[in-house]
């Protein structure tokens, strides 16, 4: 975590997925642990795995695959995820999570030529 908080900006905005129900935004140090600590807690054989990055100015988009069991259910979970990272003096400002293609690609001021395929 530590390593992670020193790229980005002390006032760094963490959004959330827009399909999260308060529609959380997170600000700080503080917003970047409390949006990342409890997730992982959550499963038993947790992964998270950048597959792609894309290169938007100032703007990255991240493409990850996670997978993993949920501790009290046991369920098997696999999906993609996008994260959107906007880059001020060479920190992270804004970080952005969607599970949407479409909606992350917009964020980073794409189009969908540049998704998956």
């Amino acid at each position: 975590m530590e390593s992670l908080l020193r790229v980005m900006d002390p006032d760094v905005v963490v959004a959330q997925p827009p399909d999260v129900p308060d529609g959380t935004i997170l600000h700080g140090h503080a917003g970047v642990r409390e949006a990342i600590a409890g997730w992982p807690e959550q499963w038993d054989d947790y992964r998270l795995e950048a597959v792609r990055f894309v290169d938007s100015g100032d703007h990255v988009l991240v493409k990850t695959h996670q997978r993993g069991r949920g501790k009290g259910s046991g369920v098997e979970v696999e999906d993609e995820t996008w994260f959107v990272f906007r880059f001020r003096d060479g920190r992270i400002a804004e970080f952005r999570m969607f599970r949407d293609e479409r909606e992350a690609l917009e964020a980073a001021g794409l189009n969908e030529r540049h998704g998956s395929g």
